[in-house]
């Protein structure tokens, strides 16, 4: 298949669902061999110059590529078989957290994409979120209280919710954190 094309044959066989491969047909790279896009929180720091020997370390590589992209120009993509149309009720939620504007519902018939639309979604977004602002405060206030246990637990926990029991679980975790302690400080300072 030619990069860039919006049609592509898949054989009942290969069948594992289409959203990954629609995207990746869909849309273009924009930074070579990349896994996905992401958004990631930075970390400003300064040094005032780099070793020339080679040092032992971090076998981790960062490298920076591609290109800022405004927020406004974000979109979250959803593929669907034709005759289970996707609600907006249904992805509204994702949508909000994300704060993603727009929204592409991909349909396809035995494998065949139809050529999807861009649909801006921001004010249903904002409709919902207004519509929905006890739900909203009642979540904000769960989070807070999973932020206090998680501190009780030395600041390392996973939270799982147990589905039979109705109720969540929390785990503390041991080993290394994954951020700077700085980025962590920054977060134990400001009541969100």
């Amino acid at each position: 298949m030619k990069r860039g094309s919006v049609e592509e044959w898949i054989k009942a066989s290969e069948m594992r669902g289409f959203g990954h491969a629609f995207e990746k047909s869909y849309t273009r790279e924009v930074v070579a061999a990349s896994t996905g896009h992401h958004r990631v929180v930075g970390v400003r720091f300064e040094t005032d110059g780099k070793a020339e020997e080679k040092v032992e370390g971090s076998k981790l590589l960062v490298r920076k590529e591609g290109q800022t992209v405004p927020l406004e120009a974000t979109l979250e993509v959803k593929t669907r078989v034709r005759h289970r149309p996707l609600g907006f009720e249904d992805v509204v939620s994702q949508l909000w957290v994300s704060q993603t504007p727009k929204l592409v519902r991909a349909y396809y018939t035995r494998g065949v994409f139809e050529v999807p639309e861009v649909e801006e979604v921001a004010d249903k977004v904002k409709r919902w979120e207004e519509q929905n602002q006890k739900d909203l405060r009642m979540l904000a206030a769960l989070v807070g209280k999973i932020r206090d246990v998680v501190k009780e637990k030395g600041g390392r926990a996973t939270v799982k919710y147990e589905s039979g029991a109705d109720k969540l679980v929390f785990l503390k975790l041991d080993g290394k954190k994954m951020l700077p302690e700085s980025l962590y400080a920054k977060w134990e300072g400001s009541e969100h």
